[in-house]
């Protein structure tokens, strides 16, 4: 998979097949918002906090979704790029995850 997850500044950028996208949340709700070019492109609900991604899997942490799987940054990756790829606006995390597989 051809993807880098990095923060820089103060925004989560994900950069997949050469496309970049900004990662967003709202701490009151569990989404995670994609945006490209400042245009939000998909909504993943039940999902992560964007801004603790980073540092958390760069101290080899893993998330838990909201299924009890586990996902590395590879495999939390692999399920956002499947998001992106689908051309449905808004999906839950399982959902995405389903498609990734």
């Amino acid at each position: 998979m051809n993807y880098s997850l990095e923060n820089i500044g103060d925004k989560v950028i994900f950069t997949y097949e050469g496309k970049t996208y900004e990662l967003r949340s709202h701490p009151y709700e569990p989404c995670l918002y994609i945006y490209e070019n400042d245009e939000m492109i998909k909504i993943l609900h039940n999902a992560f906090e964007a801004y603790d991604l980073v540092s958390g899997f760069e101290a080899g942490e893993m998330l838990t979704g909201p299924d009890g799987k586990k996902y590395d940054e590879y495999s939390f990756c692999k399920v956002l790029s499947a998001a992106i790829r689908d051309s449905r606006y808004e999906m839950n995390w399982t959902f995405a995850d389903r498609l990734a597989e």
